[in-house]
């Protein structure tokens, strides 16, 4: 498990709690680590010179939702077009796959996006497997729900949540509570979290820094060692029984 929390939720919907260790995430362990890392080098790699990055994450859910990623696009390229800001586009890396398996219709538009994307000049796609580079390079976020928003949520950065709402800490199941970021819920615009973004006033961050703190295991990049140690000693306890 990735937090005490999330045990918790498992325990209370029956699950046996010795079958279950919390250790954290390795994803998030990556990004603590993740200090190793020169952004200069990343953005060389992609041909990226602007001064400043925004990373937009969209998952497989999202796209289901086709106009409403050709409308944030637009939004986001009407924003960047006379600064010096370029929008770095990370689709899921299967979502080509799930929509030729579930949509062949679908895919045709798909491919038109992101050639129209492409040849912007102000749009960078990443079409790799691992996020880590978008997320070390990028300066903010705009995502819908998504594992990478745990991981962005380390960084300090900020991000921009498409489909949160802070009335799911009282109504939903949180297994993880990032509902300090800059939320469309609550009426902020894509505008007013850009021009945030490019102030550098981000009145957000101590909330952030503090909500964090609840989940010590997914901020000491040690839930590989946790993970490798249990198995290891699992392994051992075993062969001392035969």
């Amino acid at each position: 498990m990735q937090s005490e929390k999330q045990k918790e939720i498992y325990v209370k919907n029956g699950a046996f709690p010795e079958k279950y260790i919390v250790a954290g995430s390795p994803k998030t362990d990556a990004v603590i680590n993740s200090y190793k890392y020169g952004s200069d080098k990343i953005k060389y790699r992609m041909g990226i010179k602007s001064s400043k990055i925004i990373m937009l994450n969209t998952s497989i859910t999202y796209f289901l939702y086709r106009n409403g990623i050709k409308d944030i696009l637009e939004c986001l390229l009407g924003l960047i077009e006379n600064v010096d800001v370029t929008l770095l586009w990370r689709p899921h890396p299967l979502l080509e796959a799930t929509i030729e398996a579930l949509n062949k219709e679908a895919l045709t538009e798909y491919n038109s996006i992101i050639e129209k994307a492409e040849k912007t000049g102000k749009i960078y796609v990443d079409k790799s497997a691992n996020p880590l580079d978008a997320i070390i390079v990028s300066d903010a976020l705009v995502s819908d729900y998504s594992s990478l928003v745990v991981q962005y949520y380390l960084t300090g950065k900020p991000v921009y949540s498409l489909d949160g709402n802070k009335i799911y800490r009282d109504t939903g199941i949180v297994v993880f509570d990032y509902y300090d970021a800059y939320l469309k819920s609550e009426g902020i615009t894509l505008n007013d979290f850009f021009n945030m973004v490019l102030s550098g006033h981000d009145i957000r961050r101590n909330l952030r820094e503090e909500k964090i703190k609840k989940y010590p295991e997914l901020t000491d990049g040690m839930a590989g060692k946790r993970v490798h140690e249990k198995a290891i000693n699992t392994l051992l306890n075993i062969k001392k029984k035969r």
